[in-house]
This record gives C-alpha cells, sequence and structure tokens, in this order.
C-alpha cells in the first residue's frame, strides 16, 4: 500500500512538472490530448482509416425501444423525462485495434490520444478526463496477441458489471466473433467473488484475465473492443435473456432451503436505508415476507434465491440486479424517493415479464438524491401486499406515458 501511494506521488509530481514544461515528450507513455468524437466509430464514415485500425464491424441499427419510460420521471425528473422522449436505441459495433495501449478505463491510440468513445466515464467531461490530470503513467506492460477490453465505468458495483459489462460479450456474439478466442481479458477486477465466477461461467479462464485497475499501462498487439449492449439501464430483451441463460445454466434443478417471500435489507450498506424499518418488518413479517442480507450469500445463493422467488420487495440498490434471475410472473416491490428517478429495473422487470410496482417513501438524510433514506407509507404497503395476496392487481403506478 505504501509503495502504491508513493508511486502515486512521484507519477503525480512528474505529470504536473511535464505539463508545466514548455517541452512536450511522449517519454513518460502519457496522453497528451483526447478525441471526444472519434469519427470513424461513427457508421456513415466514408473517410480514411487510422493506421492502427485493423477494423470496424457495426450491427444493424434497432429501429423503437422496447419499453416506454415509467411516467412518474415526468414529475421526478424532468431533464431524464425529455431525455427519455429523445432517447433512441445505440449503434453496436465491434473495433479492432493494432499496437494501441489501455489504462484503466481508457483506450490510449499510438498517437497518445484517449479515445473517448472507447473509454467513457460516468458524469466526467473528457477534459477532465483522470488521466490527463495525473498524465505520468508506469512502464508498460506487453500483452503478446489478441486481447478483448470489457472495462466499463463503476464495473466494482453489481448491477454495472452483471449488466453493462457481460452484455459487451453479446455484441462479440452478434458480431459474429467467438469471445473465448483470445489470449487476455481486460476487465476493471476480478476480486469480488461474483466478478470471478460469472466470468468463469462465461468460460473465460482466470488466468487470461488482466486487471486493468492494477496495471495502468498496458500495451497490446491487437486489441478488440465491444461497443455497450446499450445505454446503461435500458435493455434489450435479447441480450438480457442470453446474459442470464449463461449465468444460470449451472443452478438449474438445485433446491435452495431461502425463502421465497423476502424483503432485501440493506443493514449493512450506505444510504436508502428505511427508518421506519421495524414497522416495515413487523407488517412484511405478517405477510410471511423474510428479510434477507445479500452482502452474506455467495453469487450462486443470490441466483437460486431469485430464482425461486414468488415476491421481491426491496430499496432501489445494485440487490435488485438479481431480478435478472427472477421467473416471468414474479411479484416485484420496488421502495424508491421522489427525487431519484431511475428506471434500470423498471425497464428489467419489464422486459423479463415482472408484475413490478413502486412505491414512493419521505426522503431524509443525505444531501445526495441518490442516497437518501426513506420513511415509508407502511398502510400502503399492507395494502398492496393485502391486494397481491387476495390475487388482486394493485393500481399499476408505473404504467408507461402514451
Amino acid at each position: 500500500m505504501v509503495k502504491q501511494i508513493l508511486s502515486k506521488t512521484v507519477r503525480s509530481a512528474f505529470g504536473l512538472a511535464a505539463r508545466k514544461s514548455p517541452i512536450k515528450t511522449n517519454r513518460f507513455g502519457y496522453p497528451n490530448h483526447i478525441f471526444e468524437t472519434v469519427q470513424w466509430l461513427e457508421s456513415e464514415f466514408e473517410g480514411k482509416m487510422p493506421s492502427y485500425v485493423q477494423s470496424v464491424k457495426f450491427l444493424p441499427e434497432r429501429g423503437i425501444r422496447t419499453v416506454n419510460p415509467s411516467k412518474r420521471i415526468r414529475e421526478s425528473d424532468p431533464l431524464l423525462w425529455e431525455w427519455a422522449q429523445n432517447w433512441k436505441p445505440r449503434r453496436r459495433y465491434v473495433v479492432t485495434l493494432n499496437h494501441v495501449r489501455v489504462s484503466g478505463n481508457a483506450v490510449i491510440g499510438p498517437d497518445h490520444a484517449i479515445l473517448w468513445q472507447l473509454s467513457y466515464l460516468w458524469n466526467v467531461s473528457p477534459a477532465q478526463h483522470p488521466l490527463l490530470k495525473y498524465p505520468v503513467l508506469p512502464s508498460a506492460v506487453h500483452l503478446p496477441g489478441k486481447s478483448l477490453f470489457l472495462s466499463v465505468d463503476s464495473a466494482d458495483n453489481y448491477f454495472h458489471w452483471l449488466l453493462d459489462l457481460l452484455q459487451k460479450l453479446k455484441v462479440l456474439k452478434d458480431c459474429g466473433i467467438d469471445h473465448l478466442s483470445f489470449d487476455h481479458y481486460l476487465v476493471n477486477s476480478q476480486a469480488k467473488e461474483f466478478q470471478r465466477e460469472s466470468l468463469k461461467r462465461f468460460g473465460i479462464p482466470g488466468h487470461k484475465i488482466v486487471e486493468t485497475g492494477r496495471f495502468l499501462n498496458l500495451s497490446t498487439d491487437i486489441l478488440t473492443v465491444p461497443s455497450w449492449a446499450e445505454q446503461s439501464g435500458i435493455f434489450e430483451p435479447e441480450d438480457v435473456q442470453w446474459v442470464r441463460t449463461i449465468l444460470m445454466q449451472p443452478e438449474q434443478g438445485r433446491p435452495t432451503e431461502q425463502p421465497k417471500r423476502f424483503f432485501i435489507s440493506r443493514k449493512r450498506t450506505r444510504g436508502r436505508n428505511i427508518i421506519n424499518f421495524s414497522e416495515l418488518e413487523t407488517a412484511l413479517q405478517k405477510h410471511d415476507v423474510a428479510g434477507v442480507e445479500l452482502e452474506t450469500l455467495s453469487f450462486s445463493e443470490q441466483i437460486r434465491l431469485f430464482r425461486d422467488a414468488n415476491l421481491v420487495v426491496g430499496a432501489h440498490g445494485a440487490g435488485l440486479t438479481n431480478l435478472l434471475f427472477c421467473q416471468p410472473g414474479t411479484k416485484v416491490l420496488e421502495l424508491v424517493n421522489h427525487h431519484y428517478a431511475c428506471q434500470m429495473y423498471y425497464y428489467l422487470a419489464a422486459v423479463l415479464g415482472l408484475d413490478h410496482h413502486y412505491l414512493v417513501g419521505k426522503t431524509a438524510g443525505s444531501a445526495d438524491p441518490v442516497f437518501q433514506d426513506l420513511t415509508l407509507d407502511i398502510g400502503e404497503i399492507r395494502r398492496t401486499l393485502d391486494l397481491w395476496q387476495a390475487g388482486s392487481v394493485p393500481e399499476k403506478k408505473n404504467e408507461t406515458a402514451d
């Protein structure tokens, strides 16, 4: 740890000196600019490809959206609503490059330019890319042969790993490329059990995995980069079903002793906790809804838990990513706050045929709306569960807009 801190401090100092110096040099291998728009990644590009571009394969455009946005975001988040109305399916492609480098989530061309469209970061403008702030990189580690770049931003998060990173393998498949044909697989990290186990289920050998968060200057002979399958949090049924089938296959037929009606506890997490949790727990127990702590379960145990579920209750959070493994018709009650209208589980439930509803709680605590704690209307939760238990359908608050 001390060695890593010293290394980062030294590189930062060298980087500051290099930025102030009137003499520019590539001696330390740092990126010196960024291409915000890579023209040859546009399907209509007709110019001459750079010499390091081996090929670009585009998939046919998807015509229409599969699921419309929920009406509730119109009031909760007008900017998100406006974006949702103008949203168009993402153009998917696979690009193969010769003699480029990788640092973290960034792909760096031979001219030391960051290719932004292949190096996207959440809530960061191209000019704010961290590699431009600390530009001096360690000595390059060479990867001979063919490498596959899968890293995405926030891949330490359960949702972004399973439903952003792994779906890039579906893009590769749709372009007719075998994902097992590579010498190296570049991912952010494999420190967490779900990361290692999910890659194993795709047949990717552990000894071929390279962590881009650990090696900050990787030079490659041939680097293949699939695009994202879609904008994060928006799904196409065929993409989701493909990932789901591969991840679930080892679990088929194995019994579980876990409850089939459960509430996802967030006792071990930061933010989005339930302030009146004791009241909620009492109400749920009367409906035979047990509490579960997903943090105590292995990846396989989480898959089996949700595979066999018939009712899932939980505050918005990464644990609901496991809806991916639910059977069609499973009832889902998502607890949300008014200020955070993120739609990913609404979309995921829709493409999987789940019976999704939401309840809005009063917020408190963190100024960041993403992590605000909730006070819930226990009476409304009781009414929803009573209707479900009686075989009735609660009023659909998540109906899509016309």
